[in-house]
């Protein structure tokens, strides 16, 4: 029995290194890259770690509307300050873009 599960074993790698032969070298590439970086985690960006003191009710409120932890509570609305002059800059373009749609057109491109 041992020398049926040896031989099982060693013509199972030779099956898959003969599929792996004859794959396209990007496939190959990639298949063994995989097995290179299977468990890896990709690196993430440092971060600072900061202390700041909010009133409670705020903080409640807010979470109450993202419905998420203290920390992506934080991390939202810091990302929208950061995208309000973004906005900022759009609203002065209104009235001052002209963009030209027709209607028919895009409602005929939905169906």
């Amino acid at each position: 029995m041992e020398i049926c599960g040896w031989f099982h074993e060693a013509t199972s790698r030779m099956v898959a290194i003969t599929r792996l032969r004859n794959l396209s070298p990007s496939s190959r590439d990639a298949i063994l890259r995989y097995g290179i970086d299977a468990g890896t985690m990709p690196p993430v960006k440092p971060a600072r770690k900061i202390t700041i003191e909010v009133p409670e009710e705020l903080l409640r409120k807010a979470q109450d509307s993202t419905g998420e932890g203290i920390t992506q509570t934080i991390r939202r609305g810091l990302q929208l300050v950061a995208a309000g002059r973004a906005y900022e800059d759009l609203r002065r373009l209104r009235g001052r873009v002209k963009i030209s749609l027709d209607v028919r057109r895009l409602r005929d491109d939905r169906a």
